[in-house]
Parts: structure tokens; C-alpha cells; sequence
């Protein structure tokens, strides 16, 4: 089930589909042009994971209670330090204008981490955490969060985590 922010946003998607129905064509890309995204992180977000040195993926069991060794709430099942090539491709990725963008639509689905980044720089971190059941991360800076889709990001955050974190394992 899909939720909408507003009953607007809904009858605008529905006014879409029709018009879609209605062409013989194929939909090329239902988005706006990049150059319309705003992202949604916050500059304070910005900064730290731009200014990353460091950063620990953290492999969790959003389901187990029974382990003592929790962040955010999630049990930890594996953590290792990514490597610096690796820090520059999250660090890509994050800040890609292309993600972390506004959206109308909210998805009906529980938040169970499977996921967390922690990316720390001059002494502060942000906590970037990817449930991929339902394809939503959310940004941890402070107390500033943001909650986005991670769709677009889900490919190569996997990537990450199994050509860098794997080979550089802590536990």
C-alpha cells in the first residue's frame, strides 16, 4: 500500500497514469530532469559525509533481540572499517544530487535496518542506515535525521559492502 503526503500529490499521479494509458509511446523517465532535484540532506549531513575519514559498515539482524552488541537499536552481527577507495565511492553515492530527493509519496512498510554506515569526520559521524526490505535509508547527523528512498542507491551500496567490507572484516 502506498501512502500520500497530500490528496493532491495522489490526484496528480492519477491524472499521470491516465495520460501514460492514453500514448502509444513508452515512458522514457517519469522524474523531473536532474537539474530540478533538491536534495533533502541536510548541510550540516552534507558536511561530515563530504569530510568522511573514516567509516565503519555495520552488518545487523534487525530482529534479533537476544545480542548485547546493538547500534541504533539493531543487533550487530559483523562491522568492518571500509577502505579509502571505497569511503570516496559512499561518499559518491551519498551526496549524488540524483538521491535523498523530496518525494509525495510514503511507503507503508517497517524500518528494519539490515545496514548501517557510520561515516565520521572532524570529530563528528553520521549514521546512514539502509533497510533494503523496503528500500529506505535513513540519515542520522546530531539530531537532524532525514528519511529517503534507497533505490537508487541500493546497487552500489552492496557493492560496497562486498568488495570492501568483506575483505577488511573486524570480527
Amino acid at each position: 500500500t502506498t501512502l500520500f503526503r497530500s490528496d493532491n500529490a495522489e490526484a496528480e499521479v492519477s491524472k499521470l497514469i491516465k495520460q501514460f494509458r492514453q500514448q502509444d509511446s513508452v515512458v522514457v523517465n517519469a522524474y523531473p530532469p536532474v537539474d530540478t532535484f533538491q536534495n533533502m540532506l541536510t548541510e550540516k549531513m552534507r558536511s561530515v559525509i563530504g569530510d568522511a575519514d573514516s567509516v565503519v559498515c555495520y552488518l545487523l539482524d534487525p530482529l534479533d533481540k537476544t545480542n548485547k552488541d546493538t547500534l541504533n537499536g539493531f543487533c550487530i552481527l559483523n562491522h568492518s572499517t571500509v577502505d579509502a577507495k571505497h569511503v570516496d565511492l559512499l561518499k559518491k553515492i551519498l551526496l549524488d544530487k540524483q538521491n535523498f530527493v523530496h518525494s509525495d509519496i510514503l511507503k507503508n512498510c517497517t524500518f528494519l535496518c539490515d545496514m548501517i554506515f557510520r561515516v565520521y569526520a572532524k570529530g563528528e559521524y553520521a549514521d546512514v542506515m539502509f533497510a533494503f526490505y523496503c528500500d529506505d535509508c535513513v540519515v542520522v547527523c546530531g539530531d537532524e535525521h532525514v528519511n529517503s528512498d534507497s533505490s537508487n542507491m541500493r546497487k552500489g551500496i552492496l557493492e560496497i559492502d562486498r568488495k570492501s567490507t568483506r575483505l577488511n572484516s573486524s570480527h
